[in-house]
C-alpha cells in the first residue's frame, strides 16, 4: 500500500474532503521537493501546483517543515502498523525482517529522501531526524523496536531489552543512511 492511496475496505469510512485536500497538497509538496529540491521549493509553489490557494495550503501546513514531518510520520506509521506481522523468531531474524520491511517502505521514496538528507542530518534544521520536531516519531519508532525485541524468542531481561531496542533503532537509521547514499 502506498502511503498516499486510499484502499477501499481498509478503513471504515472513506477519507473526508479535507483529508483528500491535505493529502493532495502533501503529495504535491513531496513531488516538488524531489524535482526542485527542498530549499528551492516555496509554499506558494506548492499551493499553485496543488490547485489550492496559499491560505488553504497554510491551513494544513504552516511551514515547509511540516510537509517533511508528515512524510516522516507516514513512513513511521506504516512501519509500526506492520511490526505485529513480523515472523516469530530470534532478535536477529526479526530485526532482519523489520529492516527489509523498512527498505520496502522507503525504496519508493529514495530519491526524495536523498533530497531531504542534508537538511534531515543538520542538527539545526527543523526537520532534523534527531531534532525536537521529530521527537514524537522517534519515541513511537523506539517503542516499535522494543516490541520487536521483547516479542523475540531470545528476548533478554527488560533492562537489556530496552537498551538493545535503542541500539537496534540507531543501527537501522545508520543502515538506512548507508542505503540512501
Amino acid at each position: 500500500m502506498n502511503m498516499f492511496t486510499y484502499i477501499e475496505g481498509e478503513a471504515s469510512t472513506p477519507p473526508s474532503k479535507a483529508e483528500l485536500t491535505r493529502e493532495r497538497i502533501l503529495r504535491t509538496a513531496l513531488t516538488l521537493f524531489r524535482t526542485n529540491g527542498y530549499e528551492n521549493t516555496t509554499l506558494r509553489q506548492i499551493a499553485t501546483e496543488s490547485d489550492s490557494s496559499l491560505g488553504l495550503a497554510y491551513r494544513y501546513f504552516s511551514c515547509k517543515e511540516e510537509f517533511v514531518l508528515a512524510f516522516y510520520e507516514s513512513l513511521a506509521t506504516e512501519f509500526i502498523q506492520q511490526i505485529s506481522s513480523l515472523p516469530q523468531g530470534t532478535i536477529a531474524q526479526r530485526f532482519t525482517a523489520a529492516f527489509k520491511l523498512k527498505l520496502a517502505l522507503v525504496e519508493p521514496h529514495s530519491e526524495l529522501i536523498g533530497v531531504l538528507l542534508s537538511s534531515a542530518l543538520n542538527p539545526n534544521s527543523r526537520i532534523a531526524v534527531l531534532g525536537q520536531a521529530s521527537a514524537g516519531i522517534r519515541v513511537r519508532m523506539q517503542s516499535a523496536f522494543s516490541r520487536l525485541v521483547s516479542e523475540s524468542s531470545d528476548a533478554p531481561d527488560a533492562a537489556m531489552a530496552t537498551a538493545l531496542a535503542k541500539l537496534l533503532y540507531i543501527v537501522h537509521l545508520a543502515l538506512l543512511y548507508f542505503r540512501v547514499n
